[in-house]
């Protein structure tokens, strides 16, 4: 599963309006051994790992833990979904908002 490298946001969807928002971050960097990056204007603004708990050929569901949060506690969870290159993060809670990636490296 090619989920490891550098995945720029493309857009958003869902929400409360349907419509998504409007993305707080520039890029997701996931690296092997499930650590994460948040890259927000060339800086990185939230780092931590990410705890796979369910997988198929396409899909896992995730928990993504901060490592900048006081006892480690899951940031979000999503399920996440790989097409060649592009990576679709949908949020299974609250307002169903979901990000939209393609890959950059």
């Amino acid at each position: 599963m090619g989920l490891y490298g550098t995945w720029k946001v493309t857009g958003t969807s869902g929400g409360f309006s349907g419509q998504g928002y409007t993305p707080t971050y520039s890029h997701l960097v996931i690296k092997p051994y499930g650590i994460y990056g948040i890259v927000r204007n060339d800086s990185l603004i939230s780092t931590g790992k990410i705890s796979i708990k369910n997988q198929t050929d396409s899909e896992l569901f995730v928990d993504f833990i901060s490592a900048l949060s006081p006892g480690n506690t899951v940031v979000s969870s999503s399920y996440i979904q790989l097409h060649n290159d592009t990576l679709d993060l949908y949020s299974p809670c609250c307002d169903m908002f979901n990000t939209h990636f393609k890959k950059v490296k």
